[in-house]
């Protein structure tokens, strides 16, 4: 299995031509974009790439700017891969509560096995982070269990375990 972490200066590379190459990699078992400028076209092309990655278990797009165009493909992509990812990292891209909708879906996968998923500063607003925490709680894999998410979900999470 083979990792690959991307660092790219701060100015604006498109690295569509290193996604596509994705598409070629049956191997890859982490996968590190963090802090690399993912348009919506890159998105596109990372979600084409995600569908082929069969061993990917790490995944950290902290801070790629994806917005919630983006951050609606790529957790619509993650939805499918909920069965085989461990590490989720999607921190800083202003994700909107759209994106919360797949997030939660694939969390409530019976196979899901994300044990690691890092959301702050997304956005989420309270419906999505209301979405995601009844997700966490209705899991019944119990394999959730070194969840981190942003303080309004913890908070949200804490307080619905209590209830029940």
């Amino acid at each position: 299995m083979i990792p690959l972490y991307l660092s790219i200066n701060r100015s604006f590379i498109s690295i569509l031509s290193i996604l596509g190459a994705l598409t070629n990699n049956f191997n890859l078992s982490n996968l590190s974009l963090q802090d690399i400028y993912l348009d919506e076209p890159c998105c596109l092309q990372l979600c084409n790439g995600l569908a082929q990655c069969n061993t990917l278990k790490y995944l950290n797009l902290e801070n790629c700017h994806m917005g919630a165009s983006g951050s609606a493909l790529i957790t619509s992509r993650v939805r499918n891969l909920s069965s085989r990812l461990q590490y989720l990292n999607l921190n800083n891209n202003s994700m909107g509560p759209i994106a919360a909708i797949y997030i939660g879906e694939a969390l409530l996968n019976e196979n899901c096995t994300i044990h690691t998923i890092r959301l702050a500063n997304n956005d989420l607003i309270e419906d999505g982070g209301s979405f995601i925490a009844k997700s966490l709680k209705g899991n019944l894999s119990g394999k959730l269990y070194n969840t981190y998410v942003n303080i309004y979900i913890c908070t949200y999470e804490c307080d619905m375990m209590h209830d029940a």
